[in-house]
């Protein structure tokens, strides 16, 4: 069976402590720490090398269970990709903290909201990864532009000319903020769980829907006026609390301020809540298969509803199965 990971050629995800692991996942399993060791040599080491062996022989412990990636045969392995292979690095994902400006509902780090957070240093990123080596940097938190370390480290990047994705929630855009990721920015991601007001702060506790949207108003306003480049996503985490709205989502995410979607979903709760509720995995995978036909596919990332069964493997609606 193959368990291929391009990530582990591709991409790696430092957290708070300066841990580095191949994905947001922290799987599988740790490949050193940026407060030791410097990135790139972190990545050209024995522990990373070990993991692609698994990866290539079939052997890699987190593969059957991981959500991230996509497992159809068309998005099988490169046949340039060996062990020792280090090839320029795509993507540094980068958690600064989870200090946050609200309580969304799914989240499972308490620490989000004490008194002193555990924040990752951004001199030690500075010192400790080579910028030019790297092709994007995804920046998030917690909520990252609240956090003075995420700040600091995009006024870093900016300086050396490097472009940036954030992941944020969407609150802390003023004018100011707009014009600056308009200019810096590679694509801001803006976490929007619910087509409509109720639901969205429903989960997104704290947040305040009219607030996100004009946001969201002043990131294309800054985009226009500055001739800018940015990209502005939409991100759904699907929860049993905002699943029925996910047709919503994809026939407005245009109207809502979007150019392009994605989604996630909770796997501790989501595939358990639609294997419990047969008829309605059975309604929504209709309406969503009926909402993606009409839609723009180009720019809607379908792999998490594809994983829960909502749309075939190609994106047809066929019923698919859940990943639990």
């Amino acid at each position: 069976m193959s368990t291929y990971c391009p990530l582990l050629w591709s991409d790696c995800y430092i957290n708070r402590s300066g841990d580095v692991y191949s994905c947001c996942h922290q799987k599988p399993s740790l490949i050193g720490n940026v407060y030791k060791t410097r990135l790139e040599d972190i990545l050209v080491g024995d522990i990373i090398s070990h993991l692609r062996g698994e990866s290539l022989s079939g052997s890699l412990p987190c593969y059957a269970s991981c959500s991230l990636l996509d497992k159809r045969p068309s998005a099988g392995r490169s046949a340039t990709d060996s062990v020792s292979e280090h090839p320029r690095f795509t993507r540094v994902h980068i958690s600064f903290g989870e200090a946050c400006n609200i309580r969304c509902i799914m989240c499972l780090h308490p620490s989000r909201h004490a008194a002193n957070p555990v924040l990752l240093n951004d001199e030690i990123l500075i010192r400790q990864v080579n910028a030019e080596s790297v092709d994007d940097f995804v920046l998030q938190g917690g909520e990252p532009l609240l956090l003075r370390p995420c700040l600091s480290y995009m006024s870093y990047l900016e300086r050396v000319g490097r472009k940036y994705t954030v992941l944020t929630n969407g609150l802390l855009i003023d004018n100011t903020m707009a014009d600056r990721l308009a200019l810096h920015a590679r694509v801001v991601s803006i976490s929007l769980n619910g087509a409509t007001k109720e639901t969205h702060e429903a989960v997104n506790r704290g947040s305040r829907f009219e607030r996100v949207l004009a946001n969201i108003a002043r990131l294309h306003s800054s985009r226009e006026r500055l001739g800018a480049g940015m990209v502005i996503s939409g991100r759904m985490t699907i929860t049993p609390e905002n699943i029925h709205e996910i047709p919503m989502f994809l026939r407005n995410f245009g109207e809502l301020g979007f150019d392009r979607i994605n989604f996630g979903f909770v796997k501790e709760t989501v595939p358990r809540f639609l294997a419990a509720h047969p008829d309605l995995w059975s309604r929504l995978s209709m309406q969503t298969a009926e909402a993606w036909s009409e839609g723009r596919t180009e720019a809607v990332d379908n792999l998490r509803l594809r994983q829960l069964g909502l749309l075939g493997p190609g994106g047809s609606g066929t019923p698919g199965g859940c990943l639990v």
